[in-house]
This record gives C-alpha cells, structure tokens and sequence, in this order.
C-alpha cells in the first residue's frame, strides 16, 4: 500500500481553529487501517510507503499478527481516541504479536489519548529516524517485546514519558534505545520497568518532567505511575 491519503474525519474542512474539529469530537468507530490473524507471523511481507492515515477515532494503523512489516516514509497523525476499546487502548500505530518489523522515516504525531507507537508483544523490530511528538499519553509504548531497537528519534512533547518500557508479566527483553533526541515531555524521557539486557546510550534529554534525573530504569517488576 503506497502513495495514497485515508482520511478519518467526518468533516474535511479543517476550520479556522485547529483545535475546534480534532478528531475526539466526531462519533462513530473510524479506523484507518486494521489488519487482523490468527496467530503472530501468519501475514507476512506489508510494505506500507508514503501513507498518510490522519483523524480517525480508531487507530490509524492497527496490525495483529504479522511479519516482515515494513512502514517507510509514512504520516500518521491525530489518531486514536474514546471509542471502544476506549482511551490509552488506541494509538496512531499500533502493533500486536508482529515480528520483523522495520519503522523507519515518518511521523506519528498528536494522537488525543494514545501513543505515537505502541509494540505489544512483538519481536525483532526497529524505529529508526521518526518524529513521535505531542501524543496524549507516551511517545513510545513498549509491552512484553524483544529484540526492539529505538534509535535516531525525536521523541517530543508527549503527555507521558518519551519513552516506557512497560511491564505486565515477564517484562521486555534485549531493548536498545540509542542516539535519540528526548525532550520536553511531561514524564520522564525514559522509564523501564523489569526490563532484561536494556541498552542506553547517546540519547540527549532536554526539559523532560520535573525530575532533573530524566531517566527511570527499573528492575523491579513494578510499574510507578507518577
């Protein structure tokens, strides 16, 4: 899927306010684009190229249960709101028991009560040189992954953390975060929690909540909400 726009709004006239027509004010359950199996790798090979998916209540991009996803160049923006399944469960990218994944040059921007990106049990995936900025809840969201590398992103302004590496059960395992720009958002720019054989380095932090030390690294199977 390349080169084209999926528009979520009801109304195409932007109006004179940017935040009069945002998208948590329409009804209905509109989604971008939702891909769904069975079980982890049973799709195989999506080439997403210069996609735009802006203004859906839903998730822009949803995908469960898939490998080699490649997503290069995209814009996803002000996606994911109160809709069912409801707040912080909708984001502008949204992967479920995906592997093989590549993100790579594009935007995931002012989701209203999501993420930029959210990775849930997936493997072997990289975001590499993205703008993940003003979302309603964290930047990056990563639950229950392995072999995730985050590296050569701003990640900014976000509502929560830049960056968390969440635990539910047996944590997060082998996560490379490196070389990104973290700033200005209302949490720390990074939090992980339980997390095994976590990589840090060459990330610059500027204005990142109220805690001059910017990072919160936890062993502890515990998550601290602040």
């Amino acid at each position: 899927i390349r080169d084209l726009v999926i528009e979520g709004s009801n109304k195409t006239d932007p109006g004179t306010d940017p935040n009069s027509h945002r998208s948590y004010r329409g009804g209905y359950n509109r989604g971008g684009i939702l891909f769904r199996s069975l079980k982890e790798g049973q799709m195989q090979h999506l080439n997403f190229i210069h996609i735009t998916v802006r203004n859906c209540t839903y998730s822009g991009v949803s995908i469960s249960g898939a490998g080699d996803i490649r997503i290069t160049g995209c814009d996803f923006t002000e996606n994911g709101v109160s809709v069912p399944p409801g707040q912080r469960l909708l984001h502008n990218l949204q992967l479920l028991h995906c592997v093989g994944v590549n993100i790579r040059d594009s935007r995931f921007d002012t989701s209203p009560d999501g993420c930029g990106i959210a990775l849930d049990h997936c493997r072997n995936t990289v975001v590499s040189n993205c703008e993940v900025a003003r979302n309603g809840w964290y930047g990056i969201l990563t639950t229950e992954s392995k072999n995730i590398s985050i590296r050569d992103n701003l990640v900014e302004g976000n509502d929560r953390s830049g960056i968390l590496i969440e635990y539910l059960q047996n944590g997060s395992e082998n996560i490379t975060v490196n070389h990104n720009r973290i700033r200005y958002n209302a949490g720390y720019g990074l939090e992980s929690y339980a997390a095994k054989n976590v990589s840090i380095a060459g990330n610059r932090y500027a204005g990142n909540g109220n805690n001059p030390v910017q990072e919160k690294i936890s062993v502890e199977k515990v998550i601290g909400m602040e």
